[in-house]
């Protein structure tokens, strides 16, 4: 089902293939660095990806939150031009296509973000130095690639250390269909 860009998701009269259609094209005037993810299925009512930005918009409901945002924990970013042939190989034959979303976690300046973990197929696949993490929303202040720092201190710490912080959290356990995804990112962006 991968290869053909289908999606088993869940609908009000139970689970539904659905194809995904998620391309976009990208203009640029200089270089082109690729970044590969586990993007969350975002087709269908009740999918865990408009679950979860729900528990973000009810954590900060004076935000202005793309509810269309594509939620994705990042594998590997290429820091040279050009795609990683080898990689995206490994990346499409893996076919563990999941996460499990452990805990989400708010600050009191508009930051959200879920911990999560890979299965093993993954691991191999995984080329961060940041915590698993699927980032839901950022204030102005921070870049995206923060929150990944964020959630690795987090993850470390008790309940108690948060709650003196600021810091609330909310246990999970989802369990999430994913697809293998290939990004292009302009070398004037990064």
């Amino acid at each position: 089902m991968q290869l053909f860009g289908i999606a088993v998701v869940p609908t009000m009269q139970g689970m539904e293939a659905q194809r995904q259609t998620d391309t976009f094209a990208v203009q640029s005037e200089g270089e082109l660095f690729y970044w590969y993810s586990q993007d969350l299925v975002t087709t269908g009512p009740g999918t865990v990806t408009e679950e979860l930005m729900n528990v973000a918009i009810s954590k900060f409901p004076s935000l202005d939150i793309d509810k269309q945002h594509l939620l994705h924990c990042t594998l590997y970013y290429c820091n040279t031009p050009g795609p990683d042939k080898e990689y995206e190989q490994e990346l499409f034959k893996n076919h563990a296509n999941r996460l499990i979303l452990r805990n989400l976690y708010w600050d009191t300046e508009g930051n959200s973000v879920a911990s999560c973990s890979l299965p093993q197929e993954f691991f191999a696949l995984y080329k961060s130095n940041r915590l698993p993490h699927v980032s839901l929303t950022k204030n102005r202040n921070i870049e995206w690639a923060d929150l990944g720092e964020k959630v690795r201190r987090w993850e470390k710490q008790t309940e108690l250390e948060l709650s003196e912080q600021g810091i609330q959290i909310q246990k999970l356990n989802w369990i999430t269909q994913t697809n293998p995804a290939v990004h292009l990112q302009s070398g004037e962006d990064s």
